[in-house]
């Protein structure tokens, strides 16, 4: 760009020195150049503050053990105390119960793994496709809103693993797809006919008062054309009540026994 705005720029070719050698790109070639140069040095930047941040650590960690070495050198109930302590948790019921509790984790761990395996298969083949197909047939409620119901409902039915992990079990999964069945869906189609019915009523007012106009025009219409036939001394039959219209049926259905009247 210039001054003015945008201009088309041609084919130039950029002469230029880096790393001692001289480069002779496109321009576009040198503009692609200097965006990895920036991102190049953002990224050496986050990278130098994280170094930065660890180095920082590291100092304050050594500074912290030098102090505990000194403690330990200087103070003898302290040395004792620490002694004692490391000493107790060493002993080999301690080895055993440490070993145990490891053992223990390490199979809580493999079972929440194979639950969340399962949690994932669970929700990709049966939760997923119900609730895409509850979202295409009630269009009004979105998928957004079912999800955020659905893991609101879901709260009654978490567990707390011993490694602090929430999950469903497969226990649950039958509680589930009943609430998805008789509640959600439910509830998606009590709120899309409560969006959709003042659309229908005003559609429905709409197409009452078009059909309305029309058997009016049309009664009119008829009513140039056609001119009342009767006998002289005859008296005709009393009108029928005309009746209330309230829906389009009963307009076409006005506008008919008009028609039909006036050519009798």
């Amino acid at each position: 760009m210039d001054a003015d705005g945008e201009v088309e720029v041609p084919a130039l070719i950029v002469e230029y020195k880096a790393n001692g050698k001289i480069r002779q790109d496109r321009l576009d070639q040198v503009v692609k150049l200097a965006q990895w140069g920036v991102y190049n040095q953002e990224r050496e930047q986050k990278l130098q503050q994280e170094t930065q941040t660890q180095v920082e650590y590291a100092k304050q960690l050594l500074a912290e053990r030098e102090a505990q070495m000194e403690r330990l050198l200087m103070d003898d109930q302290f040395f004792e105390a620490v002694r004692e302590a490391y000493a107790e948790e060493n002993t080999p019921e301690k080895r055993v119960q440490r070993v145990e509790r490891e053992k223990e984790m390490l199979k809580v761990q493999h079972h929440i793994e194979t639950i969340s395996q399962a949690g994932e298969q669970f929700y990709g083949t049966e939760i997923a496709p119900a609730l895409s197909m509850i979202a295409k047939a009630l269009p009004s409620v979105s998928p957004e809103e079912l999800e955020s119901k659905l893991q609101m409902a879901l709260q009654a039915h978490v567990e707390v693993a011993p490694n602090g992990v929430a999950y469903v079990p497969p226990s649950r999964y039958d509680a589930v797809r009943q609430y998805i069945l008789e509640d959600l869906a439910l509830w998606a189609q009590a709120a899309h006919d409560r969006r959709v019915q003042p659309a229908k009523q005003a559609k429905a007012a709409a197409e009452l008062e078009r059909a309305q106009v029309e058997a009016q025009k049309a009664k009119r219409a008829i009513g140039q054309t056609l001119k009342p036939v009767g006998q002289p001394g005859v008296t005709a039959d009393r009108p029928a009540k005309p009746k209330s219209i309230v829906s389009v049926d009963d307009a076409v259905e006005s506008a008919l026994s008009s028609v039909l009247s006036s050519i009798r």
